[in-house]
Order: structure tokens, then C-alpha cells, then sequence
């Protein structure tokens, strides 16, 4: 029996113009609480936004935020990665050998950057409300606990930032995250660690976690449940890993979709 389902945000619940279905997503989740079942949203996104994002069911839910990075239930944080300076400082400093990479650092309370790009700013803008201006990006280091670095490449993820920062495979995952961006955390965080912290905390096991995801920064999601879902409109390695694909795209409302077929959820 399912008692877990985690979703992930972009390219899967979420429509190209970045939001849901707000109707169907209020009358979904009554539902799976009447069948005991706990949502949770698992994105590169900072939990302010996704508390906002989710605001009428925030502290109802669990959140899996800044790609599993920062982990929250009903409210309140469970569990985080933080960033060292030391090791925060040898990122920037190794970006800006390879070039062509803005900086962006995730915090608790915010998230902050230096360069005034427009194209940079609105690409922000998309994904996080709590965004911070300051001159120069590493002096947020004396203002919050950061917990993942962002980059977006001005010229391609996969030809750039991705090749050139690859000696620090090691140690960081080096996550594509859309829209060429490329996320640095911890190798032993991730989406795949939090879910396994939020199943710990729930007691409840792999086999009865169902989850959805799209894109390469959802390998370790969508193997943290029995029950995974590939979107129709998935990449093609994340459609070699799950159990199913929907029948339906993301602007097609596949997730809803979905459930309310799996679980025979009328008026969705």
C-alpha cells in the first residue's frame, strides 16, 4: 500500500510556464490524506519558495527542497547539508577558471548572487522568491548556512561547466538542472538521501513510496520507490529506470493524472 508519493517539480507536477493545476492539486490532496498518504514535492527550488508554491497545503506536506539538500516535514526543517566555506570558496573559485558561469549561493534564509545579468536575474526569479543581492556572492558566507552552490553556464552545461568541473566528481554531485544549470552538494546528499530520511521519519519502506520524475537530477527520486513513474515527456535514461511511464506530459497534468487512475480518485 502506498503511503509516500514524491514528485518532481519541473517537467513533472509542473507545466512548462512553471505552475499546476491549483483546482485539481486542492482536491487531490484530501484525497490521498483520507487514504493515509503524505505528497511531497522534491526540487532544486529553496523551501521559501516551495512553501509559497504549495502555501494552502504547506504544512500538511514534506519537502524535499534545493535538490535534496534541505529536507522538511509539517513545517519544520528535519534534516539539511551545509556547504563548508572552505569548500564553497574552492567552487567559486574553480567556476570562474572554467568561465562563463554565474554563481548563485542556496542558503537557509536566501539565496544570493552578485551578477546583474538580465537573462541571469530572471532565470532566478523563475525558480526562488528569496533571492539576495549582494556585490560580491561569498560574503554571504558570513550571513547564512549555505547548502548548495548553482551555476547557470552562459554557453552550454554539457560542453562548459560540466567537462570543466568534472574533477570534482569525487566529492560533489554535479547535478544538470535545467535550463543549463548546473548544482554542486555533497555526493551523500541528494534527492535519493532525503527521501530515505523522510521514509525513516514516516516509517515507511521504498515499496510503499510512489514517485514521478523527468530530468537526470531525479536519478536518485526515482529509484527511492518501488512504484516509479517516468514522465511521457522523460529523458530517455529516466525512462530506462522506472517501473512505468505516464500517459500523460507534464502540461498534460500527468501526475494528477496518474493517481487518480492508480488510486481510483472520482472528481480530480
Amino acid at each position: 500500500m502506498i503511503k509516500l508519493i514524491v514528485s518532481d517539480l519541473d517537467g513533472t507536477l509542473l507545466h512548462d510556464d512553471k505552475d499546476y493545476n491549483h483546482a485539481r492539486f486542492a482536491r487531490m490532496i484530501p484525497e490521498l490524506e483520507k487514504r493515509g498518504i503524505v505528497f511531497a514535492p522534491a526540487s532544486g527550488r529553496s523551501y521559501p519558495t516551495l512553501r509559497s508554491t504549495f502555501e494552502q497545503f504547506a504544512d500538511r506536506m514534506a519537502f524535499i527542497c534545493e535538490n535534496g539538500n534541505v529536507l522538511a516535514y509539517r513545517g519544520e526543517i528535519l534534516s539539511y547539508f551545509q556547504i563548508s566555506d572552505e569548500d564553497a570558496l574552492m567552487l567559486l573559485e574553480e567556476s570562474r577558471k572554467v568561465g562563463n558561469m554565474y554563481p548563485l549561493f542556496c542558503g537557509l534564509k536566501n539565496c544570493y548572487y552578485e551578477d546583474n545579468d538580465e537573462h541571469f536575474v530572471y532565470m532566478i526569479k523563475r525558480y526562488f522568491n528569496n533571492m539576495k543581492h549582494i556585490d560580491h556572492v561569498e560574503d554571504c558566507l558570513k550571513m547564512d548556512v549555505i547548502i548548495k552552490l548553482s551555476f547557470q553556464d552562459k554557453i552550454d552545461v554539457f560542453t562548459n561547466s560540466l567537462p570543466g568541473m568534472q574533477h570534482l566528481s569525487d566529492r560533489f554531485t554535479l547535478a544538470p538542472s535545467g535550463e543549463n544549470w548546473l548544482d554542486f552538494y555533497y555526493r551523500e546528499a541528494g534527492k535519493g538521501t532525503m527521501i530515505k530520511r523522510l521514509q525513516e521519519h514516516l516509517g515507511i519502506s521504498p515499496d510503499e513510496t510512489m514517485c514521478f520524475g523527468d530530468y537526470l537530477n531525479d536519478l536518485t527520486l526515482v529509484t527511492a520507490g518501488t512504484e516509479s513513474y517516468a514522465m511521457k515527456n522523460a529523458h530517455p535514461d529516466i525512462k530506462k529506470l522506472c517501473k512505468y511511464e505516464t500517459k500523460w506530459t507534464n502540461n498534460e497534468d500527468g501526475v494528477i493524472n496518474t493517481i487518480a487512475e492508480v488510486f481510483g480518485i472520482q472528481g480530480i
